[in-house]
């Protein structure tokens, strides 16, 4: 399962970590204002586009859950091909178990950035 993977994953990165060492985290925003514009150009771009259906659409626009396709593999890794339906909200309270999260940057958005 996706889950086990990635708290596997957060544990290594954990275990690697030096004492006082930092950790960044990239992730896709794909809720509210910023999945409406992303998943609208998916949609004119690339019709067949996943799970981007109009129901899916609109859930992303107002944070609801989005079912992900979890049976993919990439190199015998439990993978997720698409963005659409990423909750980076429910990552970061994953997040909190395993490191303190000193800052979040919205970028390239800076007015958005939070300290």
């Amino acid at each position: 399962m996706i889950d086990d993977d990635l708290k596997k994953l957060l544990i290594n990165i954990e275990n690697l970590l030096m004492p006082n060492g930092q950790v960044i985290i990239s992730v896709p925003i794909e809720i509210g204002i910023p999945a409406m514009l992303k998943n609208l150009y998916r949609f004119f771009k690339n019709k067949n586009h996943g799970n981007l259906t109009f129901k899916n659409y609109i859930k992303t626009i107002f944070g609801f859950t989005v079912p992900r396709d979890t049976n993919q593999k990439l190199s015998n890794v439990n993978y997720i091909y698409s963005h659409i339906g990423f909750d980076h909200r429910k990552l970061e309270l994953l997040l909190n178990n395993y490191f303190r999260i000193q800052h979040k940057f919205y970028s390239p958005i800076i007015f958005l950035d939070q300290y």
